[in-house]
């Protein structure tokens, strides 16, 4: 009888024991994969945002870059008729509605304006001008007295003497015949307009989108601030990037607020100047998470429904031993009984 009851809770241990390791390791097989397909998914899902991300600061470069090119060709077409004309004043007289005319036809145009070689104001498309007006200490004023290149320069965020209101201002050298220094012409664009085509991407809450010059120069920022306005990105890495490639990816925790964001660059192809994309790596990842709790809390389920399957095999397997002790235990007491 006690090497019967010893065979039967030998019987039962390596029952309890295989049972038990099976459900481990059915539990934790489940949980490998449930974190690999996981982790796949995760790094799929940010491919797919780096990808959309690319297009995004591809279009928003597209747009800026018409932009800058219409406004630089309008800038060419007055400069030469400034030239054919020689700036005489009959020619300014003339030239001061077609001005007007320009501003008010182009959406990007806040203003056009002519000044002389000491930065006088000439003409300007709103027939007025400030006594004693003179910008011959503005930044874009300086570049071209000093600068003998035509190209049209794409300058730092300004306000406006004339109106008020923030500017960037897009200006090119005047020269006359002999290639001398004869002034400037200007086209301001509100700051408010650019703002308002950036409002039209979506980039999420906590997204954000960099205008700036090569040299990283920040011209227009959304979410927008007036500090950011003519500072240079600061983060050395980053900012070593896009100084040596036209285009690229990267992630940066913002200085500003601290959020964390996978960014892409694109220079335009026409101009000097660059734009960055960056949307919160949170966001980006938010239908991943809600997609990697539903997928854990079936695999959770499965372990709890297999462990409950292993329990009842367990729970069985010593009912069964116990079922065959007693009938032990009764045969022996009858088997007693009867000698």
């Amino acid at each position: 009888m006690h090497r019967t009851k010893a065979q039967a809770k030998s019987v039962q241990r390596r029952t309890v024991r295989a049972t038990t390791l099976f459900v481990v390791f059915v539990c934790l097989s489940l949980l490998a994969v449930d974190v690999w397909l996981a982790w796949r998914a995760r790094e799929q899902q940010l491919r797919q945002a780096v990808v959309s991300n690319t297009n995004l600061a591809a279009a928003v470069a597209q747009q800026m870059d018409g932009i800058v090119s219409e406004v630089g060709h309008l800038l060419d077409s007055i400069a030469f008729e400034l030239a054919m004309g020689h700036m005489d004043p009959e020619v300014m007289t003339h030239l001061q509605p077609i001005l007007k005319n320009h501003a008010d036809s182009n959406q990007h145009v806040h203003g056009l304006f002519v000044y002389d070689a000491q930065g006088a104001w000439l003409i300007n498309s709103q027939g007025s001008a400030p006594a004693g007006a003179n910008n011959a200490d503005r930044e874009y004023f300086i570049h071209h007295r000093s600068d003998p290149s035509l190209a049209t320069q794409v300058g730092k965020p300004i306000v406006s003497r004339s109106t008020g209101v923030w500017v960037i201002p897009v200006s090119r050298r005047l020269n006359d015949p002999a290639g001398h220094f004869v002034g400037v012409l200007l086209a301001t664009i509100d700051l408010a307009h650019v703002r308002e085509l950036l409002a039209g991407y979506q980039i999420g809450e906590h997204g954000a989108v960099n205008v700036a010059q090569a040299s990283t120069a920040i011209l227009v920022r959304r979410p927008f601030t007036v500090e950011s306005l003519g500072k240079e990105m600061t983060a050395s890495a980053m900012k070593q990037q896009v100084l040596s490639q036209s285009s690229g990816n990267f992630e940066i925790i913002s200085p500003v607020d601290g959020v964390e964001r996978v960014a892409s660059f694109q220079r335009m192809p026409n101009h000097p100047l660059v734009v960055t994309v960056a949307l919160s790596k949170q966001e980006m990842l938010s239908e991943w998470r809600e997609t990697t709790w539903i997928q854990t809390l079936w695999i959770v389920l499965l372990c709890a429904i297999t462990a409950l399957a292993g329990s009842l095999v367990i729970r069985a397997v010593r009912q069964r031993v116990k079922v065959e002790l007693d009938l032990g235990q009764t045969r022996d007491a009858l088997t007693k009984a009867n000698e």
